[in-house]
């Protein structure tokens, strides 16, 4: 009997690892969205890994294997991920979520866009995140259609999160006196800026994270960082913050992490830091640096 029991438990832990439809997402953002719509219901599989930069990722035969056995493969753009686009033909089901000008697009969009804006970092922009979690929904409910009500409460939720944090701090930025943010990184927080009228000023105007700043770069933004009298200065929050911390010292500013979340640490998967809790991280350290009332 105690056998029996064994066996059953071992077919059990079985068919709930692999009798699930496969999930991959090429980004972090993603694989925190998926995982809060779909909770234990797929089996999800995250390519780029902590620690990892998706600007100069190179996937492996692994990869492209895994994404071959996909029910269903998401992730953002063929501009940001140029390896994806190939990939993603292999897939059973495979879904991005911008066009080549980095704005949100679906089925029916014939990206007809008057606007030249081109930051890939599409998540870090709350309505924007709120149509990803969208689509990420439909097409879970396309390989899991009993799990259409659950799918949907779970993705409502969530954009729920999102909006109540966008509304609560769009107040708060509209009060601020400082609308410059200095940056010593890429030009991640550029869609972000915008969406709050603040200005976003970085180090490198690159939308990649492998730019490194010259020294004329980081003269520069000494410049303006003392014209402007600002207090502080922001680094990604992933990196070491060297730079951030060498225009620290020569300022007298303080610094404070951003985190851009194509990526995190380790340490933060492990212990399941989710999306809405970078951006919350987000905005307070703006809030701060910017010197908002509460």
């Amino acid at each position: 009997m105690n056998f029996a029991r064994f066996f059953l438990s071992l077919l059990f832990l079985f068919l709930s690892l692999y009798g699930k439809p496969l999930v991959i997402v090429s980004v972090y953002p993603l694989y925190d969205f998926v995982s809060v719509i779909a909770e234990n219901e797929v089996s999800l599989q995250l390519i780029v890994s902590p620690n990892n930069d998706p600007h100069s990722f190179e996937p492996t035969p692994k990869d492209a294997v895994n994404i071959s056995k996909a029910d269903l493969f998401f992730y953002i753009s063929p501009d940001f991920e140029p390896w994806a686009q190939k990939f993603a033909q292999k897939a059973k089901l495979a879904v991005f979520f911008a066009d080549d000008k980095n704005h949100i697009c679906d089925e029916s969009d014939e990206h007809n866009h008057d606007t030249e804006q081109n930051d890939p970092h599409i998540w870090l922009n709350i309505e924007e995140s709120i149509e990803i979690i969208e689509r990420i929904c439909v097409n879970l409910v396309k390989i899991l259609p009993e799990k259409k009500v659950f799918f949907e409460k779970n993705a409502q939720e969530l954009i729920m999160q999102l909006k109540n944090l966008d509304s609560q701090y769009s107040k708060i930025f509209e009060k601020c006196k400082d609308k410059k943010v200095f940056f010593a990184g890429h030009n991640s927080f550029l869609g972000f800026a915008q969406n709050y009228d603040l200005q976003f000023v970085a180090i490198t105007q690159s939308f990649s994270s492998s730019a490194e700043p010259s020294p004329k770069q980081i003269a520069k933004i000494i410049d303006e960082i003392r014209e402007s009298k600002s207090k502080f200065i922001f680094y990604d929050a992933l990196k070491s913050g060297a730079v951030a911390k060498t225009i620290a010292k020569e300022t007298g500013v303080e610094i404070l992490p951003l985190f851009s979340v194509h990526s995190i640490s380790k340490d933060d998967f492990a212990k399941k830091i989710g999306f809405v809790e970078y951006m919350r991280r987000n905005y307070e350290n703006l809030t701060k640096g910017l010197k908002c009332p509460q």
